[in-house]
């Protein structure tokens, strides 16, 4: 698209159009037909390729069709169907509208989805499961709890606790997430010692595997380090528990994250 500088006669002034000058006698210059279809055509073929009706009566269809058919940027989520896809810039999320559960409306590919999280505070498209309560009405969090009820995850509020991943209705509006402070991540599969399949968003006492120690004992001679030296007794057991070593939990070498979730 471009001045219609191929068609003689149209009067273009520095390749552009100019008015007619009386002062100077100058003509105008003056608009081919040809040229004002295609500028017509072309507009048009953007209107229509957005899905949208053309209308004299609308001028502002072009902007309409710029933000269908590329990524329409807007401040928040926009609480009606404007098309498939949006940017929402205080979340800094692609969102899709789609029906998640009980909630219809703009949505996150990634809502729900497990991350941990390396900055102090959580990014604007994540929260932290710290067990804080939230409402459920909020914008933000709309998603996040059809998300969360659809995937089994929401329980009763005297069966929550800290440590599962679990969500429950407090009160109202209310609703708690999971607490998922001081807990290692295991991916579900198959309890060595039930031989049951974990089941998702459950938590796990800890534990040590089975091991045994060796003690000795000796009769006569001079006893070595860690041996038992001219113990003698008759009838019944005899039990000799080892020193206690160790700290206060069992784990592994380990880096400190948030848990957080994304909206």
């Amino acid at each position: 698209m471009d001045y219609p500088k191929s068609l003689p006669g149209i009067g273009l002034v520095g390749g552009k159009f100019a008015d007619a000058n009386a002062a100077t006698g100058a003509a105008g210059s003056w608009i081919s037909a040809v040229w004002a279809n295609s500028v017509m055509d072309e507009l048009l073929n953007v209107i229509t390729a957005a899905g949208i009706d053309p209308s004299e009566a609308d001028n502002g269809q072009i902007l309409k069709a710029m933000r269908a058919l590329a990524m329409p940027i807007y401040a928040t989520a926009p609480a009606t169907n404007v098309g498939p896809l949006v940017y929402v810039i205080d979340r800094q999320q692609i969102l899709h509208w789609q029906t998640v559960g009980t909630f219809t409306g703009y949505v996150s590919p990634d809502v729900g989805r497990f991350v941990w999280g390396t900055s102090v505070t959580a990014r604007p498209d994540e929260v932290d499961l710290i067990g804080q309560t939230v409402d459920r009405t909020n914008a933000r969090f709309r998603a996040l709890i059809a998300w969360a009820e659809v995937n089994g995850h929401m329980i009763a509020s005297g069966a929550w606790a800290a440590g599962t991943f679990k969500f429950s209705v407090i009160s109202g509006n209310n609703v708690r997430l999971p607490d998922l402070r001081n807990q290692f991540i295991r991916a579900t599969g198959t309890d060595a010692d039930t031989a049951n399949a974990r089941a998702l968003g459950s938590v796990q006492s800890d534990a040590l595997r089975r091991h045994s120690h060796m003690v000795n004992f000796r009769t006569n001679g001079d006893a070595s380090s860690g041996e038992i030296h001219d113990v003698l007794k008759t009838g019944g057991g005899y039990q000799q528990p080892t020193s206690a070593d160790g700290g206060s939990e069992t784990r592994p070498i380990n880096v400190s994250l948030h848990p957080r979730i994304q909206i």
